[in-house]
């Protein structure tokens, strides 16, 4: 086809893009759209959509951390732009997603910042994705910052994202922390639930100090639901 002398509209960069990833080699697909752009080709901020989205799935940022850097998601949210082409919400969602799965928190909380100045409102999806990639970069006191920013000014109280703050707090055995937050948390609306229990439990289990807890912050409040 290339060496014919065509080159591939997006439309058929579209189903490049469908046709590897339903056999799992998205990665191929990468290494080929990148190709197609040296050789002219225009891919549309389409297709990139449905590859983040994709690499958000499959869970597989380190794979492809290589063949699709952070600064394509700015590039292709500014060429959206200059086309006169508005993010929406979920675009805005699926970019911020896939940066904090780069390492890119930081960037994924500009990127929101830009999306409420622009008009739209964030959701659970964005809390998630926000605090997912600070827990990840351990930096748990900003993610519980986020969880009460979601709470207090968007009135989302996202039990998923608490949950893997909690989770992060557990896994270390850092249980009177783990209840400290839940207290905190449950003052401005949370309400935990059976995975909150869960990881308490697995936590208490691996600091062996169901006996040494203390009173005040850190003591366990009854959980409901």
């Amino acid at each position: 086809m290339i060496g014919g002398g065509y080159i591939p509209d997006c439309f058929v960069c579209m189903e490049f893009a469908k046709g590897y990833a339903n056999i799992g080699r998205l990665l191929t697909c990468l290494n080929t759209l990148a190709q197609l752009r040296q050789l002219g080709a225009t891919v549309s901020f389409d297709v990139y959509r449905y590859i983040i989205s994709a690499l958000c799935l499959e869970r597989r940022p380190n794979a492809a951390k290589n063949l699709f850097k952070m600064d394509d998601v700015f590039r292709l949210k500014d060429e959206m732009i200059e086309k006169d082409v508005r993010p929406n919400q979920e675009t805005y969602n699926i970019m911020i997603s896939f940066l904090c799965k780069m390492d890119g928190a930081q960037e994924g909380e500009c990127m929101m910042e830009e999306m409420i100045s622009s008009g739209l409102v964030p959701d659970s999806v964005t809390c998630a994705a926000l605090v997912g990639g600070y827990c990840s970069k351990g930096e748990v006191a900003k993610a519980e910052y986020l969880l009460k920013y979601f709470a207090l000014d968007f009135g989302i109280h996202d039990n998923r994202s608490f949950n893997t703050l909690m989770k992060v707090y557990c896994e270390d055995g850092l249980v009177e922390d783990a209840f400290g937050l839940q207290n905190r948390m449950m003052k401005i609306g949370f309400v935990p639930n059976t995975e909150t229990c869960k990881s308490l439990i697995r936590g208490l289990s691996r600091s062996r100090s169901i006996g040494k807890l203390t009173h005040g912050e850190g003591h366990p409040e009854r959980i409901r639901g």
